[in-house]
Order: C-alpha cells, then sequence, then structure tokens
C-alpha cells in the first residue's frame, strides 16, 4: 500500500493489484432478477452486496478505465482490457482502491482525460467459497447478469470454464442473450432508444428488422436498399453505416467510435481483426419514417435479441442460412413478433 501526496500536501491511501489479474466473465440479459440470485444461491454463491454503484468511464485511447464509487466500500480505479464479443471473453484488470470519500483522482482524470460515460446501476453482488462472483444488476430499466471468474493457471482457467458453463445452463442464458458490449455502450444505445420511440409515434407498427449471419449483412442491405429504390416497392431500407477500411479507415473509425459513444447507433458490429465497424443510425431510420412508408433495416442476426430489449415490440425475422431466398421473396409486410 502506498501513499499519495494530493491538495495541498494532505494524502490518500493506494490499495493496489501489483499485478494484472486475468478472469473470463460475460454479461447477458436477465429476465427474471429473483430467480437469478436463486439459482446462484443453489450453486453456493452467497449475497455480500446490494447497493446503487456509479461508474465514470474516462476517454481512453486503448481498453477502459473506470472509477467507481459506492456508499458501502472504497471508491476504486479499475483499468481492464477486454474484447467484445459475443461469447464468455477474456479480461485482464487492474485496481487502485482509495479511502472512502476521496474522489481527487476523479477530478485529476476527468479534467486531463474526459468523461466518455457516467454509468448508474442498482448491483446485488453474489460471491462463491471457490473465488468466483456474480452481479444482478438493475439498469436504465433493464436487467443483467455478469459472472466472473479469475484464474491464475492454465488449471484453473478449464476448471473456470467448466462452472461458468454450468452456472450460464442454470440461469438459462442462451448464447443469443450474451451482451458483446459494456456498460457504457449498452447504456448509450438504451438511452437513445427510450429517446427515438418517444419522438417516432407509430413506429412499432411500420418497422420490420431482418437479422442475416453477419458475413452477409452488407450484400443484403445492398439488395433492399435497390428495392426500395424502385417504383411502388411501398417500403423505405436504412443503409448501414460503416468504419472505412484503407486509407480512410484510422479516420472513418474515429467517427465511428466518436458516433458509437455518442449513442447513434440502434446496434452495431465490429471486427476486432480488421478493425471495421458498421451499425444502423438512429437518424438514417427516422429519414426512412419521414417517407411515410414501412421501413426494413437489416441488422447481423445475433444483435436481434438486444435490438428488441431497446424496441420492445418491434416486429423482427431472420433469415438464417435462407439469405438469397429472402432476397427474392421477402416484402416489408412480411413481419413476425
Amino acid at each position: 500500500m502506498a501513499t499519495a501526496p494530493y491538495d495541498g500536501g494532505a494524502s490518500f491511501e493506494w490499495i493496489t493489484t501489483e499485478r494484472t489479474v486475468p478472469n473470463i466473465e460475460l454479461k447477458a440479459h436477465c429476465n427474471d432478477p429473483a430467480r437469478a440470485v436463486a439459482v446462484l444461491q443453489q450453486h453456493g454463491a452467497s449475497v455480500v452486496r446490494d447497493h446503487v454503484e456509479t461508474d465514470t468511464y474516462f476517454a481512453v485511447p486503448e481498453g477502459r478505465l473506470k472509477y467507481r464509487e459506492s456508499p458501502v466500500r472504497d471508491s476504486r480505479l479499475i483499468a481492464y482490457f477486454r474484447t467484445d464479443q459475443r461469447t464468455q471473453r477474456d479480461s485482464h484488470f487492474q485496481i487502485a482502491a482509495t479511502e472512502p470519500g476521496v474522489h481527487v483522482i476523479k477530478s485529476v482524470l476527468t479534467r486531463a482525460l474526459g468523461v466518455r460515460a457516467v454509468v448508474t446501476k442498482r448491483r446485488v453482488t453474489l460471491e462463491h467459497p471457490h473465488g468466483w462472483l456474480a452481479n444482478v444488476d438493475r439498469f436504465v430499466d433493464h436487467t443483467f447478469v455478469e459472472l466472473e471468474f479469475e484464474y491464475t493457471t492454465p488449471d484453473q482457467r478449464a476448471t473456470s470454464e467448466t462452472t461458468m458453463a454450468l452456472v450460464k445452463d442454470s440461469l438459462g442464458i442462451r448464447d443469443e442473450d450474451i451482451l458483446p458490449w459494456s456498460y457504457e455502450l449498452v447504456g448509450s444505445l438504451i438511452t437513445r432508444s427510450a429517446s427515438w420511440r418517444e419522438q417516432v409515434p407509430g413506429w412499432a407498427d411500420r418497422l420490420l428488422v431482418l437479422g442475416v449471419p453477419g458475413e452477409r449483412i452488407a450484400e443484403t442491405t445492398a439488395h433492399f436498399t435497390r428495392r426500395a429504390g424502385t417504383p411502388g416497392s411501398g417500403f423505405a431500407a436504412t443503409r448501414r453505416y460503416a468504419s472505412g477500411i484503407g486509407p480512410d479507415g484510422p479516420e472513418a473509425s474515429v467517427t465511428f467510435e466518436h458516433l458509437l459513444y455518442s449513442g447513434e447507433f440502434v446496434e452495431f458490429d465490429h471486427d476486432p481483426q480488421t478493425g471495421h465497424a458498421s451499425g444502423i443510425r438512429w437518424d438514417d431510420l427516422t429519414d426512412a419514417f419521414a417517407t411515410g412508408r414501412r421501413v426494413l433495416t437489416v441488422v447481423d442476426e445475433q444483435n436481434l435479441r438486444h435490438v428488441r430489449a431497446w424496441l420492445p415490440g418491434v416486429a423482427t425475422t431472420t433469415a438464417g442460412d435462407r439469405v438469397d431466398e429472402f432476397m427474392t421473396t421477402t416484402r416489408c409486410e412480411d413481419t413476425s413478433r
């Protein structure tokens, strides 16, 4: 534990992890929080905290950096690196905790880096005697469950993966329920969707969201955009905003990231290997509705569960491996809820 000066010679205590800690984790939609807590207790976990927690996310070039505040434990600065993917995710984190009531580090980082998002959630934390923990979170009128398993050796990791799979199955978490994004992004998606629904009356009766495999999104979007432009089509189609690859890639990617953290997307997809990202912008969806016609938008089929959460009551359908058939037969009136 180290002491650092601040504010004219006073001091505060750092409690730090001396190394970056690896873990595996997942975050998923949770329809029944009371049942989730009961299931986790059946697995031997116990409730250790039930409180309101606020995370301030700072604008950093890599990874994530957040300052966590809670009335029941020390504030802490958490740096972590994690890929956004739709499965259990590898994460590496490091924590520095401060004395209660000392928030100077938050002020310093806010001034130096800028704030990207502030997330406040009601969190019930359960811990297991074997070291893993779970959080059941209520956040912007949505509930999520989070599982975290730390490990230090390959054998421990293998054991953690087995246990996580068992707990995941007991909770009834499907692959489509798993969120690939952090709460800072989820918050922007949910908040903007609520605002958009208020601004566009009757949207649920005019919108069809078609889910297709990720590798077919560009092709399918282009197809329906062309069809929407033909006389008598009867529907409008939204384009998909994409970050660039090639000479304009870095600049376009920066623009995409700015729009992303500003809550400008209904849903989005990111390929960490190529850096390519694409998504449906709320503004483009609004422009399509302004035509007065029914609206069709194409998304990654793995994001359909999330879109239904942000847009309750939306009509959705999925093409699966029948994309070509859908492109030749689907009309905007073909909807299923």
